[in-house]
Parts: C-alpha cells; structure tokens; sequence
C-alpha cells in the first residue's frame, strides 16, 4: 500500500493496519484517498472495532498535517459497530475544532438510524 498523498512525515497507517483490516472481518473494508485537503473515506460491510483502530490512526495524523475536509462514503456500509461510530464522533468533533467539515454520502437508513442514536447526526453536514 501507499501512503496517501498530503501526508507527510507520518508511518504509513495503511500499511500497519492491513493485517488487522483482513483479518477480524474480510468483508469489512475502510478506503481512504486523500486529495490536497479532502479526504474520501469509503466503508463497506460491516464495519468496527478494527476500521475503527485505522480511522483514528489515520485522522489524527491527517488533522496535523492540515487536512480538514472529510466525506464519509457509505454506498456499501450495512452497519456500523458502537466502537466505529464512537471514532467517527471524536473525528467530528476535532474537525470541528480545527475548521474543518465532516460529510456523508449515499448512507443507507439503517446506518443513518445508528448514526442518529448516538447522535452523530449532529455534527454532519451534506450526504443523503
């Protein structure tokens, strides 16, 4: 794997994360791809404690570095974990505070529904 681009001077997190990402649930998947200040980040299956533990490796390092747009793409998500969610919240929450903007795309009801229980809906902007 590559480290994605605007990151510099970090350990390549993708890299160190990949056997946990393969290993505790193949079909779940997080893709991130980075573009000047935009970050994509895409998740399929059912996502949890492991995308979590890459996310938030991923963020803190990104939001150091001054890349504060963040779309979270949920074409493939069937659900997401209370461990996820809880990451996305503290995601938001720093991207709040530094400027930045957190949105959603394509999320699916019952992922919009477990977002809106833990009140992450709060902090989202755009999406359908």
């Amino acid at each position: 794997m590559t480290r994605p681009a605007g990151i510099r001077n970090r350990p390549n997190i993708l890299t160190e994360n990949a056997d946990i990402l393969s290993t505790v649930n193949p079909e779940a998947k997080l893709t991130i791809a980075c573009k000047g200040n935009r970050t994509t980040l895409s998740v399929t299956g059912a996502v949890g404690v492991a995308q979590a533990v890459a996310l938030k490796r991923f963020y803190v390092n990104a939001i150091l570095e001054g890349i504060t747009d963040f779309t979270l793409e949920c074409a493939g998500c069937t659900s997401m974990d209370s461990t996820f969610l809880g990451t996305l919240t503290g995601m938001a929450l720093r991207l709040k505070k530094a400027g930045g903007t957190f949105r959603t795309r394509d999320v699916r009801i019952e992922v919009l529904k477990q977002m809106a229980t833990l009140g992450l809906s709060q902090f989202l902007s755009g999406g359908k």
